[in-house]
């Protein structure tokens, strides 16, 4: 078995397993939905990298099929946001939440970094860490102030 297999299985149980674990039943319903909306999020990020040729995936589930590593983009990431969501310090300060966001987007740049430095899973072309820093504090705004909408319009289950 090669390293980026062993990689993506170690990542997929890791996923899977904390989202398992560490989902409250309670809030299962808006969790899943934070979910589902960072994968059309992530897709479409990452189907516009790989088309301007900033990202490029050597090793991919589905070679044929598509330009994109599947895994990262469908249950990695979004394991992340949903843990973002999950454990936002939404009644603290404004320092705080700064602070977490940065925290969070720092572990998620340094996954991905470390998978781009040791594996063939990720190949940055036209891409400094510096616009990934960026882009993931955009999408984690789209999907928090999403996720606030999306709130608001929910009752609270007796």
């Amino acid at each position: 078995m090669n390293k980026e297999l062993f990689v993506l299985i170690i990542s997929w149980t890791v996923s899977i397993g904390m989202l398992w674990w560490k989902i409250p039943r309670n809030k299962l319903r808006e969790l899943h939905f934070v979910f589902l909306f960072a994968q059309a999020i992530g897709w479409l990020y990452v189907f516009i990298q790989t088309k301007l040729g900033n990202i490029i995936f050597p090793y991919r589930e589905f070679p044929y099929a598509s330009d994109m590593l599947i895994s990262l983009h469908y249950i990695i990431y979004p394991t992340f946001n949903v843990f973002y969501i999950m454990w936002y310090p939404m009644n603290k300060g404004k320092f705080v939440r700064i602070f977490y966001t940065l925290i969070f987007i720092g572990i998620h740049q340094l996954y991905e970094y470390l998978l781009a430095r040791y594996t063939d899973l990720i190949e940055n072309k036209n891409w400094h860490w510096s616009y990934g820093l960026l882009s993931k504090l955009i999408v984690y705004f789209i999907i928090l102030s999403f996720f606030k909408w999306y709130k608001k319009g929910l009752k609270t289950p007796n």
